[in-house]
């Protein structure tokens, strides 16, 4: 049970997700913040990226989101709390990219723990990790967008500068549909594949040139 503080921090409109590009060995940290920059909670993978946990400040634990290292359709488990105790509150399947450099789109179902589809996420990706998401319910009501920032920042934000941090953004236009933690944990696993996708063609091509650390 989420205190006072900690509902009403979940239930804003708006949110501003930063991460800091480099090598985190114990996992990839990011910080949840709202238009203040009030810092309101944090959210870390695992050691292998295949878990997601966001907590509040005191390291409670509110959400987790799940998904197997090697799979032909990436399958992901959203849960309202410890995913070892919480509600499986959401399923996204998403195909496999090869190539995040080019401009392309992509249509993603979020199903209930039953397999009913609940809502549909649109994306379109503008190359470099750029990308925009436009989630909808079933009834065609616009849920929130995701955004990545205007096209031709994905380049730089490839970069790795000492202190630099990559920002996104959640807007939530209907509350009530999807928990506001879910579409948080969305956000941050769709972040995670795009760069690990983008990785992989970019290895793929066997491009010369120089390297970057996101």
């Amino acid at each position: 049970m989420v205190n006072d503080t900690i509902a009403d921090q979940l239930s804003l409109e708006s949110y501003v997700i930063q991460r800091e590009h480099g090598i985190h060995l114990g996992g990839m940290p990011f910080d949840i913040k709202d238009r203040a920059n009030n810092l309101l909670f944090r959210a870390k993978t695992n050691l292998l990226g295949t878990e997601i946990t966001i907590q509040d400040t005191a390291g409670n634990i509110l959400g987790q989101s799940r998904h197997k290292l090697v799979s032909i359709t990436p399958t992901f488990y959203l849960y309202d709390g410890d995913a070892q105790q919480g509600k499986l509150v959401a399923i996204v399947k998403r195909p496999v990219m090869e190539n995040m450099a080019n401009t392309f789109s992509e249509d993603l179902t979020i199903e209930d723990q039953s397999g009913a589809v609940v809502a549909r996420a649109s994306g379109k990706f503008n190359g470099f990790l750029n990308y925009e998401y436009n989630i909808t319910s079933n009834q065609g009501e616009q849920i929130g967008t995701i955004s990545t920032g205007t096209p031709g920042e994905g380049l730089k934000n490839l970069i790795s500068i000492g202190g630099f941090k990559r920002t996104l953004t959640l807007n939530i236009t209907k509350q009530g549909i999807l928990p506001n933690i879910i579409l948080l944990e969305f956000l941050i696993t769709i972040e995670l594949k795009t760069i690990e996708e983008e990785s992989r063609a970019h290895a793929n091509t066997r491009r010369e040139g120089p390297m970057f650390k996101i």
